[in-house]
């Protein structure tokens, strides 16, 4: 990769002015390929996977000359999904709900009505109860982290125990509900936490691939375990409010393969299919 790194160099100059109108000089993907470490597998692929990045890299620019002048309501910015192609989608790793409602104990549509105030703002991270933000890297794992994140976060507000990173690979390699890198499902993960408990990350350490269990090991029992897992349908942002609120973060999944939401930097969000 370095001897076609040295080659392309000079082709990439002559390249530098197409781009450079669009703020998008050719010379940044060399710089984008250093930084994210990419690697091609011949010179075909890097001269086409640079052109989609010098495309992604136009719509960005355009993106963002109209959210500076307030039509867009977020900022677009490259990150390492820039040399994708159009046809290609980062699977996330959350499968679609099949689970039995039954199986969990609803929450009440009134549980927190009429019982408290709603604040005007509540940031968990502010209260030391959110851990730092994590890359699950090229692993379909999404439910896992969401997991972790979730129960992070409620063992400081209901257990009162320090902040602690807890071990998304126990889930990948020990949950035989979900399928590891190939997706799962968080509601699955909580109730392998419940029965059998999560090791923390500095004792489990993340991998981004699937191995063999070793929950024992690292000591998954050790740890406190779910009591009660509620589940709600929150067709109101307000009340998803209030649980956030009153109970505390909740484990939230939605479709990250939008090609917009692959491009976000910062801002609200906004995407009609």
């Amino acid at each position: 990769m370095k001897l076609l790194l040295l080659f392309t160099v000079a082709s990439l100059c002559a390249l530098g002015s197409f781009a450079k109108a669009n703020e998008c000089r050719a010379q940044q993907f060399v710089h984008f390929i250093r930084k994210y470490n990419k690697e091609y597998s011949s010179p075909a692929e890097f001269f086409s996977r640079m052109r989609a990045y010098m495309r992604h890299c136009r719509e960005i620019y355009e993106h963002n000359e109209r959210y500076e002048k307030g039509l867009e309501t977020f900022e677009k910015g490259i990150n390492q999904f820039a040399d994708s192609y159009e046809d290609e989608r980062y699977f996330t790793g959350e499968l679609p709900a099949t689970d039995d409602p039954e199986e969990f104990e609803n929450l009440p549509s009134d549980f927190f009505r009429n019982k408290y105030y709603m604040p005007k703002e509540v940031d968990w991270r502010k209260r030391g109860a959110v851990t730092p933000v994590k890359d699950q890297g090229p692993c379909a794992s999404c439910w896992a982290f969401g997991t972790t994140a979730a129960l992070e976060s409620h063992y400081v507000i209901q257990m009162k125990n320090n902040l602690t990173d807890l071990s998304e690979q126990s889930l990948l390699d020990c949950d035989t509900h979900s399928f590891g890198c190939n997706g799962g499902l968080t509601s699955n993960a909580f109730k392998f936490v419940a029965k059998h408990g999560i090791a923390r990350e500095v004792d489990y350490p993340y991998t981004h691939v699937k191995g063999p269990c070793q929950c024992k090991e690292k000591g998954c029992s050790d740890h406190p375990k779910i009591g009660k897992i509620l589940q709600g349908r929150f067709r109101k942002e307000e009340t998803l409010m209030e649980v956030v609120a009153f109970f505390g973060p909740v484990a939230f999944v939605f479709d990250g393969s939008v090609a917009s939401f692959l491009q976000y930097k910062k801002g609200q969000f906004h995407w009609i299919k």
